[in-house]
């Protein structure tokens, strides 16, 4: 794998769907997994020889998620969750070669129901 230079500045950004199954583990508690996939898009900014060099990457990627959301009134939860994705790239590009996240979100149900 290609080691990346020094960078002074790198940005990533990414689009995709997510497919979740939610399982009703109580009255209020729920947990769901999932698939995702899409495309992230990452730059490079480095210096060589006091010249500034960029490398921007588009690259899709697959991953999976979980987590579970807690209903705090009949219309309102929270979530808290993960996902983890793969980026399929070119082993001699600098680019993103997987992502790690964890969230958690405020969740408004238009309908109270899952």
């Amino acid at each position: 794998m290609l080691e990346a230079p020094n960078t002074t500045k790198s940005t990533a950004a990414s689009l995709g769907l997510q497919i979740d199954y939610l399982i009703r583990a109580g009255e209020h508690f729920n947990i769901f997994m999932g698939i995702n996939g899409g495309a992230i898009q990452s730059t490079f900014e480095y210096d060589v020889a006091g010249t500034t060099q960029y490398v921007t990457n588009q690259n899709p990627y697959a991953g999976v998620q979980a987590g579970v959301n807690i209903d705090i009134i009949e219309n309102l939860g929270l979530e808290f969750g993960g996902r983890a994705k793969h980026v399929f790239r070119e082993a001699n590009t600098y680019a993103i070669s997987d992502m790690y996240e964890g969230y958690a979100s405020i969740v408004f149900k238009f309908t109270g129901e899952y």
